[in-house]
């Protein structure tokens, strides 16, 4: 029986329950890149809405006094994306960290979260979208003094209790490693306790959260013990007496390099339930390394292998890191003068074991350069939008870019053969196995065919290599098994 709907003549594989289904994917490929929407020095930051299906970004406007601003992109399903109209989020310059935001798609709003110059405060405002969803209104303003020398500000948004995250690194108290939860209620902003990670001097601090063990996974550069690289896991203050987030597991952290580990990003790849940490190594030169974070029930970490990524010089570049659940990958992107001064996008797959596996770099966009750069995944049409700034023409002006990760449920353990006819869901089919025929196309007499991640067939091996047969003529296959 069919298992969704099957077209004629395309690779097949048995599921579990006995059913069949198509073999389906798509290669790795770059949309067009945006026009651009405005331009940046300091930093940009973005989040998925999921409730409108828009790209939120954040950054400090260059060309506006550093006023931090918002804009919303749409994606077309061929990746195009279309860009509203900026809008201010408030009149009050962002200092050098910039500005970070994140979306509750419970309360469906935005919490932005800036350092603010004037007054020397932390600045929260809700962003609301607006009834064509092209653009975001901003209102709540709520500024916290006593968090006056935060720095290295950055958030994510706690799906299970409908929290933000908020960590930081507290310069007027020794730069210690501190967190706090944020609440958007109604039209105001509720701030949780504080909690220190770490009393101790950090810097350049990530955050991801681990959808399993419900925990926030922090990492960070300790400077008081030469910027070696720390990571913490913490629980939220929900439900607990006091409401306080607090250290979980290995309670004064793990080390997770033994030297430099700066400008570190941390993601969480939910199909092997681990979080994937990346930074720029001052040990090799600024090249970029990574390793896999594994947490025990009781939530002690296990770290995969040290693994270089791109053995580039990584120090002022743009760069940033999206898991893609739809293609089961990680996905760094970069804008890099050191890789050929083009805007390339690595996958990644992360193993069982913890190890990594990088494919082949992908050109999404030549002759681009940038320093700052963010992305976010699209789950509406399974593609990674990565933004950056461009810096080789002197505009630092900001782009976007769809990127869509070769992706495919082809098993060679179940691959059966092709399908004799077409299909709709639910109706008995007919599978050409081993030693019968199927009409293909374009292919070279007397040549080996493979399956491909489409469910077509080509001459060159694909990931799982799956012989499908030989060619008898350019549109005749022997199938094989």
């Amino acid at each position: 029986t069919a298992s969704g709907a099957i077209a004629a003549d395309k690779a097949v594989m048995v599921k579990s329950d006995g059913n069949f289904e198509q073999v389906i994917g798509n290669t790795a490929a770059a949309g067009s890149l945006s026009s651009t929407f405005d331009d940046t020095t300091t930093s940009i930051r973005a989040a998925w809405n999921s409730n409108d299906n828009r790209v939120l970004v954040v950054y400090p406007d260059s060309g506006n006094s550093s006023y931090p601003t918002s804009c919303v992109g749409s994606i077309a399903s061929d990746g195009a994306i279309t860009w509203g109209t900026p809008t201010v989020i408030t009149s009050n310059a962002a200092n050098a960290d910039g500005a970070t935001i994140s979306w509750s798609s419970t309360s469906q709003k935005a919490l932005f979260a800036m350092k603010n110059g004037s007054p020397n405060c932390v600045k929260y405002l809700i962003g609301t979208m607006s009834a064509d969803k092209n653009s975001m209104t901003w209102s709540g303003e709520t500024n916290n003094t006593a968090m006056d020398s935060c720095e290295h500000m950055e958030q994510v948004w706690n799906p299970d209790v409908d929290r933000h995250f908020v960590v930081y690194r507290d310069n007027g108290d020794g730069s210690k490693f501190k967190c706090r939860e944020v609440t958007i209620s109604g039209g105001s902003v509720s701030e949780g306790n504080i909690h220190e990670l770490k009393n101790e001097n950090h810097y350049q601090v990530s955050v991801c959260y681990d959808t399993v063990r419900n925990r926030y996974v922090c990492a960070a550069a300790k400077l008081s013990d030469s910027g070696h690289g720390y990571i913490y896991t913490v629980r939220s203050g929900s439900g607990q007496s006091p409401d306080t987030p607090a250290n979980t597991g290995d309670t004064g952290g793990k080390e997770f390099r033994a030297g430099g580990a700066y400008d570190s990003r941390i993601v969480y790849d939910s199909n092997v339930n681990k979080s994937v940490l990346f930074w720029k190594d001052s040990i090799d030169s600024d090249g970029l390394y990574a390793r896999t974070v594994t947490l025990a029930n009781d939530d002690t970490m296990t770290l995969g292998t040290i693994t270089n990524i791109i053995d580039a010089n990584f120090s002022t570049k743009s760069w940033s890191v999206v898991y893609d659940p739809n293609a089961k990958k990680v996905v760094v992107t970069y804008a890099n003068t050191q890789t050929g001064t083009a805007w390339k996008a690595l996958p990644i797959v992360v193993n069982s074991d913890g190890t990594l596996s990088s494919e082949p770099a992908v050109t999404m966009q030549s002759t681009f350069a940038g320093t700052k750069g963010w992305s976010v995944f699209d789950p509406n049409t399974n593609k990674v939008i990565s933004l950056s700034n461009k810096t080789n023409d002197s505009s630092n002006d900001m782009f976007g870019i769809a990127f869509a990760a070769g992706a495919t449920n082809l098993e060679a353990a179940r691959y059966i053969g092709f399908s004799a006819g077409t299909y709709s869901n639910g109706n008995t089919a007919t599978v050409k196995v081993a030693s019968n025929t199927s009409t293909q196309s374009s292919m070279t007499p007397a040549t080996t065919q493979y399956v491909q991640v489409d469910g077509t067939v080509g001459g060159t091996a694909t990931t799982p290599s799956v012989v499908a047969g030989i060619a008898l003529s350019a549109t005749n296959l022997l199938i094989r098994s």
